[in-house]
């Protein structure tokens, strides 16, 4: 414990790092050392056990098939490498902790441990966990608050809310769509037929030999495809998959969206109406703070991806930089 801390702001840090166990225990567990590593992004590294760990909460009791696993853990992998790739940015921008301050909030991360009567040694050995891990962790979770601090703020959550103003403000699309049921065991053939299928329906329709109900009676597998594929009024955020919510508010009226996926198979999305809402920025603050906070990190990445070489595991199934295209 740095011994020129007032004893008031030591009460409050201790309290603060009770609260973090919990967070880290979830957050660090599993990342043992040695491990191999999945893929090396600059100055820091994602191993296995950490793709390993995010793959089996995503699937949880599921239990799917070879390509289906194949996707989750790329979707996964690229997760952790755009942290490391923002951890990148943030240590060259100085926004991680130095020596000092880290070693100060690893105390303080002991203290908290001593309260429940065991020591970062036994914390480490029951999580599986290295101590570089364990401060990298810790070190994650100081420079990103420190970057949001500076970056998360009233004005940039106004100037976020304002360049997706119809996805805050309580705008409604009135929706149709054309569905190609895919099943879940699916093959990647499966899905581009599929697909194929309804891209060559929107090309009819934009063609003018059909019109979009026209079609959803004659092609949808969904129950709305008597009423030309009709399904109301949807709001951004629900009740639709997020990919087919996506896909309705970026149309204007008396479009076609392309096909997009959902669990449910494949879709077209066509706009009969817009509906505008007139929610204001302050209204909506507690929706923009963690869509801003999403924004910033995934544009961070990007940005770094520029920057920083990457390099997976031989053989490590991954999404191609800026693509959905998975390689090996």
């Amino acid at each position: 414990m740095n011994p020129t801390l007032p004893n008031c702001w030591r009460r409050l840090l201790r309290s603060a790092v009770l609260i973090a166990i919990t967070f880290l225990l979830v957050q660090t567990k599993a990342l043992a050392e040695p491990d191999e590593v999945a893929a090396q992004v600059g100055d820091f590294q994602v191993l296995i056990s950490e793709l390993d760990r995010d793959v089996a909460k995503i699937v949880a009791d599921r239990q799917p098939d070879e390509s289906a696993m194949r996707l989750i853990r790329a979707a996964a992998l690229r997760e952790l490498v755009n942290r490391q790739l923002v951890m990148n940015y943030l240590k060259r921008n100085d926004y991680l902790p130095n020596n000092t301050q880290l070693q100060v909030r690893v105390d303080l991360f002991k203290e908290g441990l001593s309260q429940r009567q065991t020591t970062l040694e036994e914390y480490l050995s029951q999580n599986k966990l290295s101590e570089s891990k364990f401060r990298e962790a810790i070190s994650w979770n100081m420079g990103w608050q420190k970057y949001l601090e500076k970056y998360l703020t009233d004005e940039n959550l106004k100037a976020f809310f304002d360049r997706h103003r119809a996805d805050f403000n309580g705008t409604r699309v009135h929706a149709a769509h054309i569905l190609i049921k895919v099943s879940a065991d699916a093959t990647d053939e499966d899905w581009e037929k599929a697909e194929s299928q309804l891209k060559s329906v929107r090309q009819s329709i934009d063609e003018g030999k059909m019109t979009f109900a026209g079609a959803a009676k004659q092609y949808s597998q969904a129950t709305t495809a008597e009423s030309g594929g009709d399904i109301g009024l949807i709001e951004r955020h629900q009740p639709m998959p997020e990919s087919f919510s996506t896909a309705a508010f970026a149309l204007k009226v008396g479009e076609t969206s392309q096909p997009i996926r959902t669990a449910f198979g494949v879709h077209l999305v066509y706009c009969l109406k817009i509906e505008q809402g007139h929610d204001n920025w302050k209204v909506v603050r507690d929706e923009l703070v963690p869509a801003t906070r999403k924004f910033l990190f995934e544009w961070l990445a990007e940005k770094e991806s520029e920057k920083i070489a990457i390099e997976y595991q031989q053989g490590l199934p991954h999404f191609e930089q800026g693509t959905n295209k998975i390689v090996e």
